[in-house]
Order: structure tokens, then C-alpha cells, then sequence
């Protein structure tokens, strides 16, 4: 079955790179790695003592964020005054447009005495 893209290559829009779709697991191989979780966990642990700083940390760091989860990236801001940008942009364009109007009116005055 072809792969419809469009003409630089991409995919069409409601066409799937991946017809198949995602491949089964093998409920073998994942009883084979099922049966060795506490052997990695325990090599895991072994390399906590490995005399190799980088390996050291980054065996604790898998033991954290396999039992604590992976830290998040949390932003706090702090804003002051409003966010409501439409209103903004409203007043700034009606704070415009009564400006033009002044330049007309005082242009038509300015015309009318000359």
C-alpha cells in the first residue's frame, strides 16, 4: 500500500506514516524481562558503589526517578497588573483613532480659516 504525500514529501493530512500501527509486544520477551527485574534493580544498585563518580550518579538518578518519578519543570511567575491583552490593544487603538480625529478635525478647521 502506498504512502500518499504531498508533493515536499510530507504526509498527506489524515495519512499515517505507521499503517501497521504500533507493533504487538511479544508477551514472551516480556516475561523474559519480567523474570530479571531484580536482577537489573539489584546491578542497578551494585553500581551505586562502582568507584565512578558519572556512574554512581546516574545510578542513583535512575533509582530516584524509578521510585520517586522524574522531577517536572515547574515555572512560577510573578505578574503584576493585567493580562487581558484585548483590552489593552482596544485603548491603545481608541487612544489612535481619537488622535486621527483631532488631526482631521483641527486640518478641516485649519482648511475652512485658510
Amino acid at each position: 500500500m502506498a504512502i500518499n504525500r504531498d508533493k515536499a514529501g510530507r504526509y498527506v493530512k489524515g495519512q499515517s506514516g505507521n499503517i501497521s500501527g504500533k507493533p504487538k509486544e511479544n508477551p514472551e520477551v516480556k516475561a523474559l524481562f519480567k523474570a530479571h527485574t531484580l536482577d537489573a534493580a539489584q546491578k542497578i544498585i551494585d553500581l551505586l558503589d562502582c568507584g565512578i563518580e558519572k556512574i554512581e550518579l546516574q545510578a542513583a538518578q535512575e533509582i530516584l526517578n524509578r521510585t520517586e518519578g522524574k522531577p517536572r519543570d515547574n515555572v512560577q511567575m510573578n505578574v503584576s497588573g493585567s493580562l487581558d491583552v484585548r483590552s489593552q490593544v482596544r485603548e491603545i487603538l481608541m487612544e489612535r483613532v481619537i488622535e486621527t480625529q483631532n488631526v482631521t478635525e483641527t486640518s478641516a478647521q485649519w482648511i475652512a480659516m485658510n
